[in-house]
């Protein structure tokens, strides 16, 4: 520091030699020599001022002068009317590229593209976070390796409850016999298809009118239907061959049934009956949960029942039923032969929806993955015009500083030094539009709340990640640039001017 005071003081006092003094003059040499090594860059323009430069004779320039000396005065004596131009921008330009409004104009498009990104990249990450984990959570069923269909039968044929039971007996009965079928099962109510009913219970022993129970799901199947869908047993035991018209009417409960309407007791053995009836069913066994609406969805307290027991109290399975088959192997395949069956019975029958239960499953989530696909789309986008941006920008800025750069390295900057002011450059605009982006995308978050899954608005590795990703695409989009202009060369600048 002191060292380049000094400099600045002969500097200053040279300016006001006279052309003849050769030895005063050989000071203002002597005072660029000793600024250059203190590095400091102000004192050194100081000598680029005409002032002092045009008084400045080459033979004040010692013989041993560094080249870098020599070539600097060079450049100063040719563009000296041009120097007090120069000089702000050099002095600025130890902190950052100087441009003119024009460019200010250019970077601000850029930073606010950076924002644009951001807040896209932000939106696209919780969500995509979001389906991540909603894709993770167990239906409470076994997906694969099972197919379904819908059949509505028409009241018109099917004008009683013994002919809508005595056909999906006879479609069942096919169906087993299909070779690679485990299992064959029809359900009023398929989980995540969007088909629920509810319907209360009263509980055996307790005034119902003064409780205050959720009311449960209610599921009407046919005897298989646990192991066709491939929900597993807790307790108990599930529907059995015994179980038919005219038998005890019994029930099989979802965990979540038995927690809330029997905490800290054992369900299995428990009476209950649907509100508004006079008979009373047993508990025979609890299962797992199923999400039946949504994969997003906690489980809901649920009840299964035969349909031959109660397809004529609840009349729930005249609605239509969906068959499920349990297939070892590919279940697609068995599609036509499936129809087959069905047509067989009753070709006049339409068939909805024939897939597998893995479509189901993938259909059921359908909003969240289309909004994952929208948002990322537009971060990408985002993010390459920003990153395009940035790179434009610099390489403008470069191209209109050559002679600034040339300048620069004639007075001993470094290759790196050049380098890290161009990539700083960068980063600042990156910087800018990140904590511009940021801060749109936490005012907004709550708009996308619907649509996240135990991820918050403002999870921080979302924000985490998406900042790294811009800072390191801005590096990158730095980088050309900055190589170029270190790879300015100050003679070639100086025979074109």
């Amino acid at each position: 520091r002191q060292l380049a005071s000094r400099a600045r003081r002969r500097v200053r006092g040279a300016a006001t030699v006279p052309d003849a003094d050769l030895t005063r003059q050989r000071e203002v040499v002597d005072a660029f020599l000793a600024a250059s090594r203190a590095g400091d860059f102000e004192a050194l323009l100081a000598v680029l001022d005409p002032d002092v430069v045009l008084r400045t004779d080459r033979a004040a320039v010692p013989a041993g002068a560094p080249l870098e000396v020599r070539g600097a005065l060079a450049v100063a004596k040719q563009f000296s009317g041009r120097a007090r131009l120069a000089r702000p921008a050099l002095v600025n330009g130890v902190v950052g590229i100087v441009v003119a409004p024009r460019g200010r104009l250019r970077m601000v498009l850029v930073t606010a593209e950076m924002a644009l990104a951001a807040t896209m990249l932000v939106g696209a990450g919780l969500v995509g976070r979001s389906f991540q984990k909603l894709m993770a959570v167990d239906p409470g069923f076994t997906s694969e390796g099972a197919m379904v269909m819908d059949v509505s039968l028409p009241r018109v044929r099917y004008d009683t409850t013994s002919k809508v039971l005595g056909f999906y007996d006879r479609a069942l009965e096919g169906m087993r016999a299909l070779p690679g079928v485990s299992a064959a099962a029809a359900t009023a109510s398929l989980p995540l298809s969007g088909g629920t009913t509810q319907w209360s219970l009263d509980v055996e022993g307790r005034d119902n009118s003064a409780t205050e129970l959720s009311t449960p799901y209610i599921v009407s199947a046919t005897t298989d239907i646990f192991r066709a869908m491939g929900i597993s047993i807790v307790r108990g035991r599930v529907f059995a061959a015994e179980d038919r018209a005219g038998s005890v009417p019994v029930t099989v409960v979802s965990e979540a049934l038995a927690r809330e309407f029997w905490p800290g007791e054992e369900a299995v053995g428990k009476r209950v009956r649907l509100s508004g009836e006079d008979e009373w069913m047993t508990v025979v066994g609890v299962v797992r949960d199923v999400r039946p609406e949504a994969l997003s969805a906690a489980p809901r307290p649920t009840y299964y029942l035969l349909t031959s027991q109660f397809a004529e109290m609840t009349g729930i399975v005249s609605q239509g039923m969906t068959l499920v088959l349990r297939v070892a192997g590919d279940p697609a395949a068995l599609t036509t032969a499936a129809r087959s069956v069905v047509r067989a019975l009753d070709p006049e029958l339409p068939l909805h929806r024939v897939q597998t239960l893995e479509s189901v499953v993938e259909n059921s989530v359908a909003r969240p993955r289309f909004a994952v696909t929208v948002l990322s789309a537009f971060g990408v986008s985002a993010l390459v015009l920003a990153v395009v941006g940035v790179y434009g920008v610099l390489s403008h800025a470069m191209t209109r500083r050559r002679r600034e750069l040339a300048v620069r390295m004639a007075l001993g900057g470094r290759p790196g030094e050049v380098s890290r002011l161009v990539m700083g450059s960068g980063l600042r605009l990156a910087v800018g539009g990140l904590a511009v982006g940021l801060g749109a995308a936490l005012a907004g978050a709550r708009v996308l709340e619907a649509l996240l899954y135990e991820v918050s608005p403002t999870d921080p590795v979302t924000l985490v990640a998406v900042g790294a990703t811009l800072l390191v695409a801005a590096a990158a989009a730095s980088w050309l640039p900055a190589r170029r202009a270190t790879k300015v060369s100050p003679a070639e600048v100086l025979r074109g001017e």
